[in-house]
């Protein structure tokens, strides 16, 4: 097994409606909706002998759950959400610039985006899931 297997610490299945994140080691899971989402953010954690990128879901205000670029489905999730959540930026708009600066958490919000944190705005595409 490599390095990257062992870092495989979920299995993600994104659909038009929601997000299951399975995890492979005790084979527990957590589910949200892509509507019941309030921000989503990336950062970077250093591993010593290297970085590892996480994003964080928010639902709601107590609740989140954090996915790695590692994850089985992680890309997959990332192109869903850009398809799914209104002005969710592409995977190689935002992650050159968390990996960037050395030794740095890099935090950035991806959704809402920033300029729109502040303002009620639409939070999903008009084809999203959750319209009512």
């Amino acid at each position: 097994m490599s390095i990257s297997d062992s870092l495989k610490a979920n299995r993600i299945i994104a659909t038009a409606d929601e997000v299951v994140i399975q995890r492979l080691v005790d084979h527990t899971e957590r589910r949200f909706r892509w509507c019941d989402l309030s921000q989503v953010v990336a950062y970077k954690v250093d591993l010593l002998s290297f970085d590892q990128v996480r994003v964080s879901f928010h639902i709601g205000p107590d609740r989140s759950c954090e996915i790695s670029e590692d994850d089985l489905g992680f890309s997959d999730l990332m192109g869903k959400a850009n398809k799914t959540l209104k002005d969710f930026p592409e995977l190689d708009a935002w992650k050159p610039s968390v990996v960037a600066e050395p030794f740095a958490r890099s935090e950035t919000t991806l959704w809402p985006p920033v300029t729109k944190l502040k303002q009620n705005h639409e939070m999903h595409r008009s084809d999203g899931p959750c319209l009512s």
